[in-house]
């Protein structure tokens, strides 16, 4: 039984605010510079009617405004306006189909919410560990997911501008973890020059509710201007009207303050609220060949909260742009989550007090161009939660009390140079240092009682252990690299090759176990965890920018993937345990776009990845039998064409995408459950079959006043496909064997907008 959750936070929005006004009137710098940078349009050719080439898009994803075919790493682009147009709203949408890349939104072992979004995001085979029971709160994620140059940072499905995502380690530019990769999202910033904005309402199946907003107004002309954003989204489940529906109000507001040419501001808050129904519906099976069954159970509310400040400030001098960005961010959850079994029926009771994050960066860079550049910086993140999770059965009696106050200091320094050998031939070289505390303060509560779901509440059952001091104390170093050639072959094209590195730092954590077939409670460990990433790539432009075409190849290693929370023991006396294997990781991306005519754009993209672990030991292989690791799709496809039909005052924009994804497994076996012939068949249990789903959107535009429509529908076939398919081994009590999840059926929406 997956139990246990973890939280907690120091309050220090004064020294928040104290950072901020001190960086504002000392004239200390922005985050990314495309911050204040005028916005850029990085819609695609399909989106403009008039385009006879690729448009050239503009990213920031080495912290240096760029031209995307100029920088050497893997990455890819979506615009605000073209995923809105496509209905793709959460996170899970927007990466849907980027080679390489699955999941989306972290929900938490509760489905409810989390404070780390990035934890959610596998790319390349890199997931984010939980430890043991499902704690995690305030880990560092695989994936470090940016807004607006915040890491960690909120308001990123509404008022877009356009989405980067880095695959690969990107352990020396951003921290404090991205052994996976980067998403980043930069929202819209306000325009300095023009008073306007867009309303939006969406409607679609399921309850789907949605609208947005966004107001600029230059207070200054050229000098002063806000920009004030807004959401709400709201949807029903997808298997009952209570399962999982979601509703969520977001505010943003963005202050822009350029004085001279040299020095820009960006201040900011944004807001978001969820409100989320936990518990319903439970989809099982009784048997491999058996119906899907459902059990329907009592449904109850989370509430999740964040607020968010936030300062950014760019400042140019001849020499360097000296950066600066500065964010407080709290997070407050509580709720119930009831727990649907046959018969047992529990909840979770949450309660987040406090989890309040502070980050940090200044960075200065030398003006791009030279034959030598050069960027270095300090990372900062401090985070203090505080939090209680228990699992109490309807007869009273508790699984587990857990209450945890955590404390994490993560400082860093970084550096990065750029040297022209020729001006065809360029070496790039970086280092990162990164220093983790973490000081867990946590006191758990196990039942000692294997029956507790049955019977009353006896103290006499109830064990507890503390940690605390430097028992609850870590600490843990990482160096980090890049090294990087690349070759210019001519204008537009050119080769690169890559070794580079990142690290996650490691946790300390109380959880359920047994000791000589007793119950007890353990103290489990999480190590900190380095990849190292060997890639060549090459990007090109052909047909006068008529045709694009990049790929790459890598192969990483990663010193000990660890599987944290395995039940080495029973179910009814559970022992969890963090396994650990090394494991080696390989594919190919390759990704294309065609503007066959002005009006037909065509784009697609393959990726191969594998990603298996080597010299496993006899437990590692006993608990986790099958050495490719399990929910990542060894083959992926995506293809999408647009054609744009122009009339004499309107024009219409037709969009299709598809993507395939290969056989994998869902979750993993242990040796005995693979070799298992007894029903069900387990290993068909956690197997889905290769898939194929498609999306086709509509959009219409009059040219009459800035008003526009669009129709989407996703999943057009409506094919079923399983996200999770796991054994019910929780509880030997429950009557049904194995659980299963699946994604999205078809759905479809409508939405009118006005731009004024």
């Amino acid at each position: 039984m997956k139990f246990y959750r973890h939280r907690g936070l120091m309050s220090v929005r004064s020294a928040l605010m104290a950072s901020v006004c001190a960086t504002i009137y000392s004239g200390v710098a922005l985050a990314q510079s495309s911050a204040v940078a005028p916005q850029q349009n990085i819609a695609s050719s399909a989106s403009n009617p008039r385009a006879t080439a690729l448009s050239e898009v503009t990213v920031t994803a080495e912290r240096r405004t760029a031209n995307v075919q100029k920088v050497a790493v893997s990455i890819s682009v979506r615009s605000g306006t073209e995923l809105l147009q496509q209905g793709r709203y959460s996170l899970n949408e927007i990466l849907e189909n980027i080679p390489g890349v699955t999941g989306g939104e972290s929900v938490g072992p509760t489905l409810t919410g989390t404070d780390t979004p990035g934890a959610g995001v596998t790319i390349r085979g890199l997931s984010s560990n939980l430890p043991g029971g499902g704690d995690d709160t305030s880990i560092p994620a695989a994936t470090a997911l940016y807004v607006d140059g915040v890491y960690g940072g909120i308001g990123s499905s509404y008022d877009i501008d356009r989405v980067e995502v880095l695959r690969g380690p990107q352990g020396t530019l951003y921290g404090r973890s991205a052994t996976g990769g980067v998403v980043s999202t930069s929202t819209r910033d306000p325009n300095l020059s023009r008073t306007g904005g867009y309303v939006l309402g969406e409607y679609g199946d399921f309850g789907l509710r949605h609208g947005e907003f966004a107001v600029n107004v230059p207070l200054i002309t050229d000098e002063l201007a806000v920009r004030v954003s807004g959401n709400h989204y709201e949807r029903e489940g997808y298997f009952d009207t209570y399962t999982a529906a979601n509703q969520t109000n977001d505010a943003r507001v963005k202050l822009r303050y350029r004085p001279t040419a040299d020095l820009n501001v960006l201040l900011g808050y944004a807001s978001e609220f969820d409100h989320t129904r936990a518990g319903g519906t439970t989809l099982y099976q009784s048997a491999l060949d058996g119906p899907v069954q459902s059990i329907t159970g009592p449904t109850s509310a989370v509430h999740n909260s964040y607020r968010q400040y936030w300062g950014q400030l760019n400042w140019n001098f001849d020499f360097a742009t000296l950066t600066n960005i500065t964010a407080f961010r709290n997070w407050h959850q509580g709720g119930a989550n009831p727990t649907n079994g046959i018969p047992v029926v529990a909840t979770n009771l949450i309660d987040t007090p406090m989890d309040d994050t502070i980050t940090e960066e200044l960075r200065l860079a030398s003006p791009a161009g030279q034959r030598l550049s050069w960027q270095s910086g300090i990372f900062y993140y401090g985070n203090q939660l505080k939090n209680s999770s228990e699992f109490v059965y309807s007869t009273g009696s508790i699984a587990f009390n857990d209450r945890v106050n955590k404390v994490t200091r993560n400082p860093g320094v970084f550096g990065e140079t750029t040297y022209k050998i020729t001006p065809t031939l360029r070496f790039t070289g970086g280092l990162r240092y990164d220093y983790a505390y973490v000081q867990r303060n946590q006191l758990y509560t196990l039942d000692t009682n294997p029956l507790a779901a049955f019977s009353p509440p006896n103290p006499n059952d109830l064990i507890s252990t503390t940690i605390s001091g430097p028992a609850g104390g870590r600490t843990f170093r990482s160096l980090t690299f890049r090294a990087r050639l690349e070759k210019d072959l001519g204008p537009q094209n050119m080769a690169y090759a890559m070794v580079s590195s990142a690290a996650s730092p490691g946790d300390v954590f109380a959880t359920a176990g047994s000791v000589n077939g007793q119950p007890a409670i353990t103290i489990d460990n999480l190590r900190s965890e380095t990849v190292t990433s060997y890639e060549i790539g090459s990007k090109n432009r052909f047909l006068d920018n008529r045709a694009q075409f990049n790929a790459d190849a890598y192969y990483a290693t990663y010193g000990g993937y660890q599987a944290p929370g395995v039940n080495t023991g029973t179910p009814i006396f559970p022992e969890f345990s963090t396994l650990i294997s090394p494991m080696h990781l390989a594919g190919v991306e390759a990704e294309f776009q065609i503007q066959a005519t002005a009006n037909d754009h065509f784009a697609g993209s393959v990726a191969y990845e594998s990603a298996r672990f080597v010299n496993r030991s006899a437990e590692f292989a006993e608990y986790i039998a099958n050495p490719d690791l399990a929910d990542v799709p060894p083959v992926e496809i995506n293809a999408s064409y647009d054609h744009n039909f122009l009339f004499d005052n309107a024009r219409v924009d037709f969009h299709i995408d598809t993507t395939y994804k290969s056989a994998h497994e869902l979750s993993a076996l242990t040796a005995a459950e693979l070799i298992s012939d007894a029903p069900p068949n387990e290993e068909a249990i956690v197997h889905q079959g290769g898939v194929a789903l498609g999306n086709v959107s509509v959009h219409f535009d009059p040219q009459w006043h800035g008003v526009s429509a669009t129709a989407w529908v996703r999943n057009v076939a409506n094919t079923r496909y399983r996200i999770d398919g796991r054994l019910n081994d929780a509880s030997p009590f429950s009557s049904f064997s194995s659980i299963v999840d699946y994604a999205d059926g078809r759905t479809f929406g409508v939405q009118l907008r006005d731009d004024f």
